[in-house]
């Protein structure tokens, strides 16, 4: 049944001949017919709409987070720095700055979401 659905089919009607494609067809084929795919390392516009949005809400957020919280987050995500370096920095241990991260993360996440 799968070769069935994968080959051509002839239809020889008194002096013409037709061909009736395979509902499956190759990659090449297509191509060779000069069928058009979608880009798809192009955001949909809705995602690009979503992100933005987000990214908003997250300044917003980070706006109202303490000295403190905002120097964890800082250091952290956009200095990518890791936990150790960060605790060091910061003359802490590293279970207190994880606790601290965490803490953080959800506030962020309160303050997105309202």
């Amino acid at each position: 049944m799968a070769k069935d659905l994968k080959t051509n089919k002839f239809v020889i009607d008194g002096e013409s001949i037709t061909e009736i494609p395979g509902r499956e067809d190759s990659y090449d084929r297509l191509l060779e017919l000069d069928k058009q795919f979608p880009d798809t390392n192009e955001p949909l516009p809705e995602d690009t709409v979503c992100k933005a949005a987000l990214q908003h809400a997250l300044g917003k957020a980070l706006h109202m987070l303490t000295a403190e919280e905002f120097e964890v987050v800082e250091e952290l995500f956009y200095l990518e720095k890791t936990e150790r370096e960060v605790s060091a920095a910061l003359h802490m241990s590293k279970t207190t700055l994880h606790r601290k991260k965490e803490r953080v993360l959800a506030k962020l996440r309160g303050l997105i979401e309202k």
